[in-house]
């Protein structure tokens, strides 16, 4: 994987932790402050900005279509998609907001966040078995 073990994703900088935290802010900014026209669409147009730079980053690696740092999950993945699934839900998963992330900066969002959809709900069928055992340790601990 590369990179430096001392940051908290074994990223080599903290550039795709800053752009993800400045796109969770304008996501924020967007959810808790709607409003009809020209604001909202420059709102909608800085969440996107604020996401290119942290494409581009990933993108620059060549690791992996989906995944950031690579072909397989990692903590970097993980937050982004929770993020990704906290915005779907504040937006609506069947909005023109959502649709439109989805395609954004080569399909990146949309693959990562269905990379994990099976991840989201660990009391379904379809849950890992994994998913499904730290389930049943919540339920017995908790």
């Amino acid at each position: 994987m590369g990179g430096n073990p001392g940051h908290c994703c074994g990223c080599s900088t903290h550039r795709g932790t800053t752009h993800l935290l400045a796109a969770r802010r304008a996501a924020v900014i967007h959810s808790s402050h709607p409003s009809p026209g020209a604001a909202t669409a420059a709102r909608w147009a800085a969440v996107r900005e604020t996401l290119g730079p942290f494409a581009r980053d990933v993108d620059a690696r060549g690791a992996s279509d989906t995944f950031l740092l690579g072909e397989r999950e990692t903590y970097g993945d993980v937050i982004a998609a929770c993020w990704l699934g906290w915005a779907r839900r504040i937006w609506g998963a069947d909005t023109r907001e959502w649709a439109e992330l989805e395609t954004w900066h080569g399909g990146r969002w949309g693959q990562l966040t269905r990379a994990f959809k099976r991840w989201e709900y660990v009391d379904t069928p379809d849950a890992p078995d994994s998913a499904k055992c730290v389930s049943a340790l919540l339920v017995r601990h908790g």
